[in-house]
């Protein structure tokens, strides 16, 4: 295995708006960004990632973080492309952004101490 630790917290019953192909593509995005930034680190304590899911205040919010290694550029809260093909880079967030988006959302990302956080809030309907 690749050695990573992986704790969540979710209810899944708040994400019910969502449909499964709408589930798989923003988690599976998700996770795949974090495990690809988490598995390189030299560190085993840092091969942690950390998913919640909850309700909170009319929002439902997604709350990722993972440690990573070197630097992200981010515009406005967008994680710019580090891969050699930007083209096809960034796809994943896009089309994250756009599934919070077409359900009244926001999402964002922020970085600091090698920590990555990607933030969704999505109101409830």
């Amino acid at each position: 295995g690749l050695g990573i630790e992986f704790t969540c917290t979710a209810d899944g019953s708040k994400l019910s708006f969502l449909s499964p192909a709408e589930l798989y593509s923003l988690f599976g995005n998700m996770l795949d960004n974090a495990i690809e930034a988490t598995h390189r680190l030299d560190d085993q304590a840092k091969r942690v990632i950390t998913l919640g899911v909850r309700e909170n205040a009319g929002l439902i919010t997604v709350h990722e973080e993972n440690y990573f290694r070197g630097s992200v550029a981010l515009v406005d809260g967008t994680p710019q492309s580090t891969k050699n093909d930007p083209l096809n880079h960034g796809y994943g967030f896009h089309s994250m952004r756009a599934i919070v988006e077409k359900h009244g959302g926001v999402i964002k990302c922020t970085t600091g101490n090698e920590v990555f956080c990607l933030d969704i809030a999505i109101p409830i309907s």
